[in-house]
């Protein structure tokens, strides 16, 4: 069932604010600050592996790297580049999306440009065999300027494939969901299928913030534009029952001009409620973090509610989507906004110890452009630090990454 449009009351559209500012109170520390020669500006968010390493990619200079801590009693973080995409294109240019962390040490991802079609690629990046210190790249496939470049965060769809989207092309295709599957026994060609095509208006388009599954091989995205209000839509796709082959799109909320607009991040699952982000929203225009509850025990419609506004001063422009501890907090960054600066923010959101009060927003840091601007999702380590980067600030404006403990 649709869901059209929920206005919460005045006091869920504007969260409480931590009273006192809590950012002395947490450690920021910047760890790396980026250079041209290396890769620079990044706008993708790091990726932590299960044995504790941080990856990532830099679009200007188009860049795989790790960043590596200090040795015992040292201090300095250093960065290594692993690996640097060829200046020709044929292995993409401009990655732009959080590398996803497979089986026996693979990375895959997608690029903004580059590749047979000049539209970007979806790759794979292997670390070196036994003997060798290169990593090595293999482009999964070659995106077609018909459908724009696969900008989204790819995901695992299951069966040991890749499933992700195209926001659309220049000529106003409006986007699609793809899956990648790998080869078969013995083969090296990996097979790509669109499973769902956008037709704009009240279906949706320009789909770009990723996918995210339930238990059930379920997948929730949003699109920016389209749906019953123009200004997109949170979707859920099932795959095809037995013995069918089409998947099935449902829109589980239409976003309005007075509530919410133009949601790029990706979604979040805490247990089976959904978290997100749109861009624009309650209650000055500035931004929200909302949350999409299914419905209970007999009944079909989802119930959106806001779980904070932004108002300039905690921040503006959420972006990149959230991350949660065990204790359900969540933490995400701000394109802009937060304190006399207007670089972006760090905040944390905690839910209320009694079902229908506030969430309290804290703001953990307000970038200065010295420590940087225009921070990227964040990555969230077992042991509650937060790592991630920002696209430009810190020296000469080429970014920085960080690391901050709440």
């Amino acid at each position: 069932m649709r869901l059209r449009s929920f206005l919460a009351g005045a006091a869920a559209l504007r969260c409480l604010l931590a009273a006192v500012p809590a950012e002395a109170a947490v450690k920021f520390t910047t760890v790396h600050g980026f250079a041209p020669n290396v890769g620079s500006n990044p706008i993708a968010g790091l990726t932590e592996t299960t044995a504790g390493g941080l990856y990532g990619v830099a679009a200007t200079g188009s860049t795989f790297f790790t960043l590596v801590p200090p040795a015992t009693g040292k201090t300095a973080w250093s960065l290594k580049v692993l690996y640097s995409f060829p200046s020709g294109g044929a292995g993409g240019l401009q990655p732009a999306t959080q590398m996803l962390a497979g089986a026996n040490g693979v990375f895959y991802g997608t690029t903004l440009s580059g590749g047979a079609n000049s539209a970007g690629v979806i790759y794979a990046l292997a670390p070196p065999a036994t003997g060798q210190t290169l990593w090595s790249e293999t482009v999964l496939y070659d995106a077609a300027s018909a459908d724009g470049a696969p900008d989204g965060n790819l995901a695992f769809d299951g069966k040991g494939g890749l499933i992700g989207t195209h926001s659309g092309a220049a000529n106003g295709t409006p986007g699609s969901v793809f899956d990648l599957t790998p080869p078969a026994a013995g083969g090296t060609t990996w097979t790509y299928a669109p499973i769902y095509t956008f037709q704009g208006g009240d279906d949706g388009a320009t789909p770009n913030g990723g996918l995210v599954a339930d238990k059930s091989g379920n997948f929730y995205g949003t699109t920016q534009g389209g749906g019953s209000n123009g200004v997109g839509t949170i979707f859920k796709l099932s795959p095809p029952a037995t013995g069918q082959t089409a998947w099935t799109k449902t829109i589980l909320y239409d976003f309005s001009p007075d509530y919410g607009v133009a949601p790029s991040s990706p979604l979040l699952f805490v247990g089976s409620v959904l978290y997100g982000e749109a861009g624009i929203g309650s209650p000055n225009n500035l931004g929200e973090v909302f949350s999409l509850t299914p419905p209970a025990k007999g009944k079909t419609a989802w119930t959106i509610a806001v779980l904070c506004g932004f108002a300039g001063s905690n921040g503006s422009s959420p972006t990149g989507g959230l991350v949660a501890n065990s204790a359900g907090v969540l933490y995400g960054v701000t394109a802009q906004g937060g304190g006399t600066t207007n670089y972006g923010t760090v905040f944390s959101l905690t839910p209320p110890a009694a079902k229908g009060d506030d969430w309290t927003q804290t703001v953990l840091h307000s970038f200065a452009s010295k420590d940087g601007s225009m921070p990227t999702p964040l990555t969230l380590d077992p042991s509650g630090t937060l790592y991630g980067m920002t696209t430009g600030g810190y020296s000469k404006n080429y970014g920085s990454a960080y690391r901050l403990i709440p």
